[in-house]
């Protein structure tokens, strides 16, 4: 369970969160989410879905699932303390991440500043 670790979603998200991290986890953490039903989405743990999201590039797939966020839950305990508008500023402030190859590799490399680095098993399809 890592959902926990997500919190805040603030500008020191990104020192705390690798791009590389992020997109090794969302697919894990995607999955969950889709089995646990609507409990991700009440509990507001979709919430930080979103964010993740984002954080692996995938901003305009991030959006649409902000978006589809029941606005009741940023006004409960299961928003975390995140309001749409914060999520939607964290979405669309994460910085490019492209990834090469196919969306599924063994080992991709994603490049952030000019860095490299090497993941097993990257899924970025929403």
């Amino acid at each position: 369970s890592y959902g926990i670790q997500l919190l805040p979603l603030t500008p020191v998200t990104e020192l705390r969160d690798d791009p590389e991290w992020a997109a090794i986890l969302y697919p894990r953490y995607k999955d969950a989410c889709e089995t646990a039903g609507d409990f991700c989405i009440e509990n507001g743990w979709s919430i930080l879905q979103a964010g993740l999201q984002a954080e692996t590039g995938d901003k305009s797939g991030a959006l649409k699932e902000a978006l589809a966020i029941p606005p009741l839950v940023f006004e409960t305990q299961g928003g975390m303390g995140n309001s749409l508008t914060n999520t939607i500023w964290f979405i669309a402030t994460r910085k490019k991440v492209s990834i090469e190859g196919p969306a599924t590799t063994s080992t991709s490399n994603i490049h952030t500043n000019g860095t490299k680095a090497s993941t097993s098993t990257i899924n970025n399809s929403s």
